[in-house]
């Protein structure tokens, strides 16, 4: 699976999260200052990301809840 960053969102080292965190910032400078709020991704997507560890870590830290 392609990923934003450097490596793949299916990949232990993934950083998927980051990497959104990364693509915000750079549709909000791109287009004079608009901060983007909605992701829309296919649910094979979801899943895979859903895996990831940085995924976890932030899933097991909020008990659950996005």
């Amino acid at each position: 699976m392609a990923a934003f960053g450097g490596a793949a969102w299916n990949a232990p080292t993934g950083t998927p999260l980051s990497d959104l965190s990364l693509l915000q910032e750079t549709v909000h400078d791109a287009s004079g200052g608009h901060m983007p709020d909605t992701l829309i991704m296919d649910f094979a997507v979801l899943r895979t990301i859903s895996k990831n560890p940085e995924v976890r870590s932030v899933i097991n830290s909020t008990g659950g809840s996005l």
